[in-house]
């Protein structure tokens, strides 16, 4: 267990969310009634009533553990931990003592606003620099955060310009992995197979939101964001890279990631 935070392996959070990554028979249903019975449990425990400002410890360990799991958790295995997200955040979490939504503050309501889940996944892929000298353990953690961040966005609904981000919507990492793998003077490979693993995992996401134009308001003027322009020149530099990395890994995945835009045009641009 040396991979995760000494101070949460021993807490309940941390047992609910790494049995259902390793256990064949967990399942996300009862992990989300566990977190709940958790939830409650500390809400009974404070003297006052939550209100809008609970500070819930529960919530703060359960999304830094979503994240730190999903980074030790091959793709292939990550389905629970996505379907655990997907459900809990459907959850509106009330005190049984007054029926009133428990609210924390910035972090918004439990469970349907996912509390500090998008600042930790944000931290996670904004801590990673690419170059040329990844260790092997490093590359994995990073490709399965990715992975894992991807097929979040992929479950979550195509935000509008000036209409507000579903909470499992993080296609602006996507966007900042194509443009640091295809559009920089410096090409890292981690950079393509970080790009290949947004095409692999998200491309519907990807090209629906090049469809709809989506730009994202975080400076003045505006900086360029998606658009079929830049969907095309982000799978003409996949093609260039085929050739580019000897790596039979690496080669593999632009494969899939360029058969998986194939498949998404086919259904949605004609």
């Amino acid at each position: 267990m040396e991979e995760y935070d000494p101070d949460l392996v021993p807490t309940q959070e941390f047992k609910i969310l790494h049995n259902l990554v390793t256990d064949p028979d967990a399942s996300a249903a009862d992990a989300v009634q566990q977190v709940l019975d958790l939830t409650t449990t500390e809400i009974l425990a404070k003297n006052d009533t939550p209100g809008s400002n609970f500070d819930s410890d529960v919530a703060w360990n359960i999304c830094v553990l979503i994240i730190d799991i999903a980074a030790n958790t091959a793709p292939t295995r990550q389905t629970k931990l996505l379907d655990f997200v997907s459900r809990i955040r459907k959850v509106t979490v009330a005190d049984p003592r007054t029926g009133e939504k428990v609210g924390c503050g910035n972090f918004g309501y439990l469970w349907t606003d996912l509390h500090s889940f998008g600042m930790h996944a944000a931290d996670m892929c904004n801590s990673f620099i690419h170059h040329h000298s990844h260790t092997p353990k490093e590359l994995e953690k990073w490709e399965n955060s990715t992975a894992f961040i991807a097929q979040s966005t992929a479950a979550a609904a195509i935000t509008r310009n000036g209409k507000p981000t579903h909470r499992m919507d993080f296609s602006i990492y996507g966007l900042y992995a194509c443009r640091d793998a295809f559009e920089e003077e410096n090409q890292y490979k981690s950079a393509v197979r970080t790009a290949c693993l947004w095409f692999i995992y998200a491309a519907g996401s990807m090209l629906g939101n090049c469809k709809v134009g989506r730009v994202y308001d975080l400076h003045d003027p505006p900086e360029r964001g998606f658009d079929l322009d830049r969907w095309h020149a982000w799978k003409q530099g996949l093609v260039r890279t085929q050739a580019g990395y000897g790596d039979e890994r690496t080669q593999e995945l632009v494969r899939i990631a360029l058969e998986r835009i194939a498949q998404v045009e086919a259904e949605r641009l004609n």
